[in-house]
């Protein structure tokens, strides 16, 4: 195996760890492991950094360090020591931002994102056999985070495939991968899908003959569930109940309002006092989370962030980077209804946003 390989596969097997573990808690085990052994080679062996956007890899670091940098103005804790314990998840995701755009070989963008759609099907051929439609799967939020990343990409295969048949296969697995998103009965991950996938179809719209015919072909068997069977009652038994997400928006809001510039700051038990009595440990919104303890200045940075990302993505000629950009649109929008703070342990959160 050549030298410059081993941080590419140590990135394919980390991300997908998330895939062959989706409902752990968090898959640390996999980080320390595969990004241990990339940090290992790349002080042992001189590699050439491949190429990357250094302005979105500097502005990720920039916020990365005011977040970082947010802890010392904290007032629940003793700066010095919140400093040192949110350091371990800066260099975390400090290590994951830039051994990943110095040292992934972009020509094995194609392997990973196929590998993703591979394993979270084969995993979901194991879920769904015996599973009671009257339950939620177990961590349903990440769980629809992590397989609705990989119904993004196998809708992009799907539409961008030249060969009829290698399409259909890539419709058959994200018509599994839906399946996992609907018996999680997450709303958050099954809404963000709809409108990633409205963006796919609207930049990939001359392929409107087999978007036609999926779609017939699906309204068939939907129709044919619906009059013969009650999936549709078990599935969307949840209705449209919003889990009090109002409530905790509004404080969170007004929590950011009185700390407008720099937040309340990160602290090591970020705790959300409603009037009600209830605490949350996180207002269940990534960019509201972000705005409350870093305040606009840090609501601002990774709105710039995203917005750059998305730009880079969407206006590239390299398809990969289009579905990477799709990626990114599809995890931020789970994490407006499921997000929790900005700095945490190797999470299905860094699969949404961060990677």
């Amino acid at each position: 195996m050549k030298k410059e390989l081993i941080p590419t596969l140590m990135t394919i097997l980390f991300i997908l760890s998330y895939y062959l573990w989706p409902l752990d808690t968090s898959p640390k085990a996999a980080f320390y492991a595969c990004f241990g052994v990339t940090a290992l080679s790349t002080a042992i062996f001189r590699f050439k950094p491949h190429a990357f956007s250094k302005s979105l890899v500097g502005l990720s670091l920039l916020l990365v360090l005011y977040i970082l940098t947010s802890t010392l103005w904290a007032s629940a804790v003793s700066p010095s020591g919140n400093f040192l314990y949110h350091s371990k998840r800066a260099a975390e995701i400090i290590a994951l931002v830039t051994l990943i755009a110095a040292f992934f070989d972009a020509r094995y963008h194609g392997l990973l994102l196929k590998g993703c759609v591979a394993v979270a099907c084969i995993h979901a051929l194991f879920l769904i056999p015996g599973h009671h439609l009257g339950h939620r799967l177990t961590n349903p939020i990440d769980t629809g985070m992590v397989y609705g990343i990989a119904a993004v990409i196998a809708l992009f295969f799907a539409l961008d495939e030249q060969r009829i048949n290698r399409s259909i296969v890539y419709f058959c697995a994200f018509s599994l991968l839906v399946t996992i998103l609907l018996i999680t009965k997450s709303r958050g991950p099954q809404l963000a899908l709809l409108c990633a996938s409205t963006v796919l179809m609207a930049i990939r719209y001359y392929r409107w003959k087999r978007l036609a015919i999926y779609a017939a072909t699906m309204s068939c068997l939907c129709l044919l569930l619906f009059y013969t069977t009650d999936i549709f009652t078990k599935v969307f038994s949840r209705g449209f109940d919003v889990s009090m997400r109002d409530i905790i928006w509004r404080e969170t809001i007004t929590n950011g309002l009185n700390h407008f510039w720099f937040g309340l700051g990160m602290e090591k038990k970020v705790l959300l006092h409603l009037s009600n009595g209830h605490s949350f440990t996180h207002s269940h919104n990534f960019m509201l989370d972000t705005f409350r303890l870093t305040g606009a200045i840090g609501l601002l940075l990774i709105v710039a962030l995203f917005i750059y990302a998305l730009y880079l993505g969407f206006k590239s000629p390299d398809n990969d980077l289009k579905l990477w950009a799709l990626v990114l649109l599809f995890g931020s929008l789970c994490l407006m209804t499921n997000g929790s703070i900005p700095f945490n342990r190797p999470s299905h959160a860094w699969l949404a946003f961060w990677i």
